[in-house]
């Protein structure tokens, strides 16, 4: 008899544990902390891992100091990986394209009386010069489609449906549009978390 009440009694607390599932203060604080409107998710990281989930985000209050953390980020990573990465660092902290007027090679003037090989020299190393000048302009075009997409892949959905709603993502003048545009990526980014 004694064990049909033990039995009894177990099968009550039972019962009772399953009813307070829902009110027990532990399991109702599961997810607090936790954003998952879509705005800013703790979980994504970016799509390169090298930065570390440096991402750009809407929905939090740090979000303005933290678009300054991933851009320097962005820009050693540049600095590191990219071939003259230094120029896509200066055009994305200028947020212009390089200007590289002062970077044109200039032929060296060589003294009166030079001989035939001297001024041979001086032609092919001046031609080289400019062969390198000249690539490295097309690089930078590459490198900053590259660090668009990079741009892009530490964006949270949020943040991307946002920059997607702009009446520039991808209309109007072509200087003006943001899509594959890293420079005018950035502007927005920067507009939207200063003042969201």
């Amino acid at each position: 008899m004694s064990s049909n009440n033990n039995n009894t009694n177990s099968n009550n607390t039972n019962n009772s544990n399953k009813k307070n599932v829902g009110n027990n203060p532990r399991q109702k604080n599961k997810w607090k902390g936790k954003k998952t409107s879509g705005n800013y998710s703790e979980s994504f990281k970016g799509d390169c891992d090298d930065l570390k989930g440096k991402i750009y985000y809407i929905g939090n209050q740090k979000q303005a100091d933290n678009f300054n953390t991933t851009t320097e980020a962005i820009l050693e990573y540049c600095l590191r990986n990219y071939t003259h990465g230094l120029d896509v660092v200066q055009t994305l902290e200028e947020l212009k394209e390089k200007d590289f007027i002062s970077d044109i090679p200039i032929k060296a003037t060589l003294p009166a009386g030079s001989s035939d090989e001297q001024k041979e020299a001086v032609k092919d190393a001046y031609k080289e010069e400019m062969k390198q000048f000249v690539t490295r302009k097309g690089l930078l075009k590459t490198n900053l489609m590259k660090v668009y997409g990079l741009i892009w892949g530490q964006c949270t959905k949020g943040l991307r449906a946002k920059l997607e709603a702009r009446r520039n993502w991808n209309e109007g003048d072509m200087k003006d549009r943001i899509k594959y545009h890293p420079i005018n990526l950035l502007k927005a980014i920067k507009e939207i978390t200063d003042y969201s």
